[in-house]
């Protein structure tokens, strides 16, 4: 697994953003260990993404429960998320969070959000900020100086981290809507493998890490399976001029 400093972007059906692969890490057998008054938690790192002024580890989601005098019985469980940096830790209950999207569109009703930038109504004037926006801020701006520089105007309207289980898949579809058809959709795997196939008007790729892919979500029928043996994490900008 590599860690990647985002570059430069090239258009075409799919696009790339090509990177540094100088800086190589064993994930396999990294971890990070989080010691605190009242609990310690150790989780393994999922993957490593450069931003220009820090470096932030997305841990594995794990399951944890609040211990009560009748520990393992009516457990309060909840699967959790972590964001670490040099600075801060970060966590996110993913069962509780953004279920908006896969509860409202039946094509997504397999995967997971967590909406950084997101309106439900998808109403562009209105505050665009979700409440995680803060976390995810340091690690959005180098993107949104990289794309300000293939499109000279415009900005981030949308930005949501999803995930695909193992097993699961997209059906075929395409989206429709103004504000969809007036933006530019973007994709960053942030963890993935190569059984994730991407299918986008009757082409398919693995979609890979390191790069930034351009996606013509509302021009084309496009689909994702994910055969592999890990969840596939996209990291979907959609950029307005």
């Amino acid at each position: 697994m590599k860690q990647y400093l985002l570059i430069f972007i090239l258009t075409f059906l799919f696009t790339k953003v090509y990177a540094d692969e100088n800086f190589i890490i064993d994930l396999d057998k990294s971890f990070i260990e989080i010691e605190a008054p009242t609990y310690k938690w150790r989780s393994n790192i999922q993957s490593v993404l450069i931003s220009e002024n820090n470096t932030y580890y997305l841990m594995k989601e794990i399951m944890a429960e609040n211990m009560s005098s009748q520990p393992f019985i009516n457990a309060n469980k909840h699967l959790h998320l972590m964001l670490v940096n040099e600075k801060s830790i970060n966590i996110f209950r993913t069962q509780s969070v953004g279920e908006f999207r896969q509860n409202t569109f039946e094509v997504h009703n397999q995967t997971k959000t967590i909406p950084i930038i997101y309106d439900e109504n998808f109403d562009e004037a209105i505050s665009k900020e979700h409440y995680h926006y803060l976390f995810f801020k340091n690690i959005l701006e180098p993107i949104e100086k990289s794309l300000l520089q293939k499109h000279s105007t415009g900005s981030i309207v949308r930005a949501i981290l999803v995930k695909l289980p193992v097993k699961c898949s997209i059906p075929p579809h395409q989206d429709y809507g103004e504000s969809l058809e007036n933006t530019y959709r973007y994709h960053i795997p942030i963890v993935t493998n190569k059984d994730v196939i991407f299918t986008v008007g009757g082409e398919s790729k693995n979609l890979e890490e390191g790069y930034i892919w351009e996606i013509k979500n509302s021009e084309k029928v496009h689909s994702v399976t994910n055969n592999g043996q890990i969840d596939r994490i996209h990291l979907i900008i959609d950029w307005k001029k």
